[in-house]
């Protein structure tokens, strides 16, 4: 029973942080993508 519990939160953590990698990755590219995307317009306005 105690086994189950602590395989329980074990997956629970897994998916949090998996989960917050996600989130993470994702915050990461559409920072990338908005940053590449102003450089491209300060560069066409010059």
């Amino acid at each position: 029973m105690k086994v189950q519990i602590l395989l329980l939160t074990e997956n629970r953590r897994k998916v949090l942080v998996t989960h917050s990698m996600a989130t993470t990755d994702c915050f990461f590219k559409a920072c990338v993508s908005s940053i590449s995307s102003q450089l491209m317009r300060t560069t066409a306005e010059l």
